[in-house]
């Protein structure tokens, strides 16, 4: 990577890698910084030269500084970490701060203090200087910040994702690094990459893999990495630890203490030791910080006390925010209070041992020197303990030492560092983000809105879900009336989920044999192609231990399935082993995203509380690709044995079913309060139950359970679901299919999926591209940052007004390829009014009305500029649209048809379905949308000030502020 400086009017920086260019440049007019990405071929370089005399590692972002905008890359690292074969992790040994808007340190030479070196001054300056010499150029205004950054305590990697941890990463071999995934509380540069994040999350996908893939954008780790290398048993192996600082509350010993409202503590550092051999990867993470509560400690030269500043009952929420959030990424939590003052008995090691583990004790001793570094200036406290194994007179004396150093850099150096660190992570009060000005995409995405028909579609697809618990058992049992509880039934999706699997004991959790799981997978395939009129695909399924969920789609509907994915979460014991847990799959159909999941909860009648966690667990943990989550999809169908009793008395609850009193039964029923409840629940509905207890059974019997412990009957295996669209039009249980102690459970859905015409979608994105480049005659200019020479200007003026203004987005000529370019230029938008509108839509087309005045997206807080009507500041940065709406049919479905009755069971009585009249009706009837309706828009008023177009109306030429654009240049 290079770095570039165009200097002159339009000052531009340029990032250069081997296949791209990465272009800077501040607008003054509307006060943000415009980037843009081009191929490498067509990079004009000949006004261009190198900036730097070092190669750029890394691009870390932008600060602002003393009203200048800085851009700030690695000019030096060190290998020091290699956690795994494939994983590299450098230490930062230096970085530059570059101005993006003048040039006063450019190619100058700093001292140890920030000021040019003495032979950089103007006017021949020599060593003959007097000491009364006050520089020129003052000190550099990011000095400090290069300081901070070059102190040995920050990391990166350009190889995997250095904010994860390894259990949560894979072992797989190297992956494609994206900032989708990164974990923000680790990355220290994060108020610097906030806009070029935001601009980048603008960017089609094929842009942002060049942007990943070139590692144009790096993320930055404070704290501390290390690998060393060792034996054992004579065969070498390697020992790395990786300790990340959160960025959330950090500062110095004494400025920073505690809890913030946020739940985030003092000095929080992820610990993560990680040993590898030739056969075993072994991952360890630990945490610590600071005590959750509110308190503070004074600054006294002796003793300083410590001062609790709420009271218990208002630190309550936020210390058990504080663990909720441990808790949701970590499981369940371990305390371990470092403030207690006993002591450990001493262990006598052999000299053999430590001379074995000598270098494993410095390696640690080495981070917990650095991390304490970071937070109190010194090295830390007892470190003499964990590198000899004692505590002896000179490591007292060390400690002693250490505690004098820390009184005099509390009081004489920390304020300083305080300073600089919250300048770094952008806490000062009057401090400003970078603003990232990108109008191209900003326009195309709102222009999209108004032809959202033109590309969308809708269509109607039926689900069936269905959960049982096995309870180990592995014969060949017939399940097609569980599956296909109705005459000519084919769902579009069949989602299985199955409970224990395997017998719950230690010798089989231990083994996890994957045979049992295969062997049901292939019953449910036998069952589904036997009695299936179409031809269904296993897409995909998740075992984990016990826990099974297959996934089975339509032949046809496969072309429409795509990013699947598999998840699984461990909650028992504690989250250690699978015996209960969350097996999840997602998948998009079309552009409507799904996520089914399968869970066995905590059993017992008084473990409400275990349960709620492992359903919290389980929405927090199951985590897919690009940082996705089971809240994050449209549709969810969670199922399983969720295992929540009913809490009436044995007898009472009996009897309510033998009266088939279920209402009644309901009112005790523990997950129905739950849903209430807990946050997590209340986004999930369940049809209504009209079916007995499916549990517990008495095994090939209609008999609750006549065993010693006699459990109360419960409704153990439910189906609930979330979706603006998802509607269930079928929920039951199969009394007939009894060889478990449970009773299999199943619910029909009707979903609603949106089919997007990419290849349409991408031709008006392409025709508003264009449009928004050479629209208003000429009359607006380019904002090119590739600038070439500026002698063709005017012929590219005199090509761009003798063009049409009117915009087809439609009609199209697709024998002509396109000539769209991929990466386009950023032109200043023009000033829209009622006339120009008019000019500019689709014939026959009108498009979704819109409020009066229509401004552009912005990222960030604007200054307020004049409008053209009025000098009265007008919010720059806001957006006014009126979002279409789609009703879906009034009608009241039809229940489904009922049941079809097995030969077998011709005489026994069953429950009573639920709405099981006419299904096939209800299944087979597309859900109706009513169509959308655009309307004419109202006259719009301008977006920018200034007088861009001389023939504009009388507000336009009053406008208080008046905006010059750039020179065009010609376009490539």
């Amino acid at each position: 990577m290079n770095i570039l400086v165009r200097q002159g009017t339009k000052r531009t920086l340029a990032l250069q890698s081997a296949t791209h260019v990465l272009l800077f440049r501040y607008i003054n007019e509307t006060q943000k910084c415009a980037i843009e990405l081009i191929d490498r071929e067509s990079f004009s370089s000949k006004s261009y030269k190198q900036l730097s005399r070092s190669k750029p590692q890394g691009f870390l972002g932008l600060i602002e500084m003393n009203n200048d905008i800085f851009l700030c890359v690695i000019t030096s690292k060190l290998h020091v970490a290699q956690p795994l074969p494939h994983e590299s992790i450098y230490k930062i040994v230096d970085v530059e701060f570059h101005s993006l808007t003048n040039d006063t340190w450019d190619f100058l030479d700093m001292n140890s203090n920030g000021y040019p070196n003495i032979e950089n001054e103007p006017n021949g300056a020599s060593s003959s200087i007097h000491n009364d010499y006050t520089p020129r150029i003052p000190q550099h205004p990011c000095w400090e910040l290069r300081k901070l950054l070059s102190d040995g305590s920050f990391f990166y990697s350009t190889d995997f994702d250095l904010t994860s941890t390894l259990q949560g990463r894979g072992v797989h071999d190297r992956q494609r690094l994206s900032m989708d995934l990164f974990h923000t509380d680790y990355m220290w540069n994060d108020f610097m990459m906030e806009g070029i994040i935001n601009y980048r999350n603008n960017l089609s996908e094929k842009q942002k893999l060049i942007l990943d893939d070139d590692h144009f954008l790096t993320t930055v780790i404070r704290g501390f990495a290390e690998t060393l290398n060792a034996q054992v048993d004579g065969k070498p192996c390697t020992i790395t630890i990786i300790s990340k600082q959160s960025w959330k509350r950090a500062g110095t010993r004494f400025n920073v203490r505690g809890v913030d409202d946020d739940g985030n503590v003092a000095n929080f550092v992820e610990t993560e030791l990680i040993f590898t051999n030739h056969h075993y990867i072994f991952a360890f993470t630990q945490i610590r910080g600071s005590i959750p509560v509110f308190w503070e400690q004074d600054t006294a030269l002796i003793a300083p006390k410590v001062q609790i500043t709420r009271s218990f009952e208002a630190a309550q929420p936020t210390f058990a925010k504080h663990f909720e959030m441990l808790n949701s990424k970590y499981g369940p939590i371990h305390i371990v209070n470092l403030l207690s003052k006993t002591r450990s008995s001493e262990i006598e090691l052999s000299e053999t041992y430590k001379a074995h583990f000598k270098k494993l004790h410095t390696l640690w001793a080495d981070h917990g020197d650095r991390i304490s570094q970071i937070y109190t200036g010194t090295n830390a406290l007892k470190s003499s303990f964990s590198r000899s194994g004692k505590m002896g007179f000179a490591g007292a004396l060390s400690d002693a030492t250490k505690s004098i150093s820390r009184i005099y850099i509390n009081n004489f150096v920390d304020k300083g560092k305080q300073q600089v660190t919250d300048t770094l992570l952008g806490k000062i009060s009057n401090q400003n983000q970078v603003v990232i000005y990108d109008p191209v995409n900003d326009f195309i995405n709102f222009e999209l809105q108004k032809f959202e028909s033109k590309f969308t579609t809708h269509e109607s697809i039926t689900i069936f879900t269905g959960t049982f618990n096995l309870a180990g058992a592995h014969n060949n049992q017939n399940l097609t009336d569980w599956l296909f509880p109705y005459d000519n039934f084919n769902p579009d999706l069949f989602v299985i989920g199955f409970q224990e699997v395997i017998e719950l004991n230690a010798s089989n959790i231990l083994k996890s044999d994957g045979s049992v799981g295969q062997y049901w997978t292939k019953e449910v395939e036998k069952t589904i192609q036997k009695n299936a009129n179409d031809n269904y695909i296993l897409l995909r399924s998740e075992f984990m231990s016990s826990i099974l969920l297959l996934l089975f789609v339509k032949e046809d509907k496969v072309p429409l399935v795509t990013e699947v994915e598999g998840k699984s979460k461990k909650t028992g014991l504690g989250g250690m082993t699978a015996n209960k847990g969350t097996v999840a799959i997602r998948l998009n159909i079309a552009s409507t995203s799904f996520c089914f999941v399968n869970s066995h909860f905590a059993a017992g009648l008084s473990y409400t509380e275990e349960r709620n966690n492992d359903f919290i667990s389980s929405w927090n943990g199951v985590r897919f690709s690009r940082n996705r989550y089971i809240k994050h999809h449209d549709n969810i169908v969670w199922l399983g044995d969720l295992n929540y009793r009913i809490t009436f008395p044995n007898e009472k609850a009996r009897a309510l079913i033998k009266e088939n009193d279920l209402s009644t039964l309901f009112t005790r029923d523990q997950l129905s309060y739950q849903m209430m409840r807990i946050k997590e629940f209340k986004c999930f509905q369940e049809s209504e139950i009209k079916f007995p207890p499916t549990y517990k059974f008495d095994k090939f019997s209609n008999d609750y359970d006549t065993s010693e412990k006699q459990r109360v009957p419960a409704w153990t295996d439910r189906i609930i679901y979330r979706g603006k669209y998802l509607e269930s039009v079928a929920y039951d249980s199969v009394p007939i299919v009894k060889f478990t102690d449970h009773r299999p459970v199943f619910s029909v859905f009707n979903s609603r999926i949106t089919i997007i015409d990419e290849e349409t979608k991408d031709s008006i994105s392409n025709k508003l591209r264009e449009s928004f480049l050479n629209n208003s005659n000429g009359k607006s200019e380019y904002i090119d940052l590739n600038d070439v020479a500026s002698s063709a200007a005017s012929s590219v003026m005199s090509t761009n007004s003798s063009r049409a203004t009117t915009i087809n987005l439609i009609d199209m000529d697709t024998s002509t390829p396109s000539t769209t370019p991929p990466l386009p230029r950023r032109p200043v938008p023009p000033v829209y009014n009622a006339q120009e509108t008019k000019k500019m839509l689709v014939p026959g087309l009108t498009p979704v009305n819109i409020q009066n005045a229509i401004h552009v997206p912005n990222i960030v807080k604007q200054t307020p500029r004049a409008s053209p009507a009025s000098s009265e500041p007008t919010n720059f940065g806001s957006i006014s649209v009126m979002t279409p709406t789609i009703s879906r049919s009034g009608s009241t479905p039809p229940p489904p048809p009922p049941r079809r009755k097995p030969a077998e069971s011709a005489s026994q009585p069953s429950s009573p379905m639920h709405g099981a009249s006419s299904l096939q009706e209800k299944v087979a009837e597309p859900l109706k949308t009513a169509p959308i309706v655009p309307s004419k828009p109202k006259a719009l008023n301008g977006i920018y000030t200034g007088d861009l177009n001389k023939s504009s109306s009388s507000q336009a030429q009053a406008s208080t502020t008046s905006w010059v654009p750039m020179t065009p240049t010609k376009k490539l």
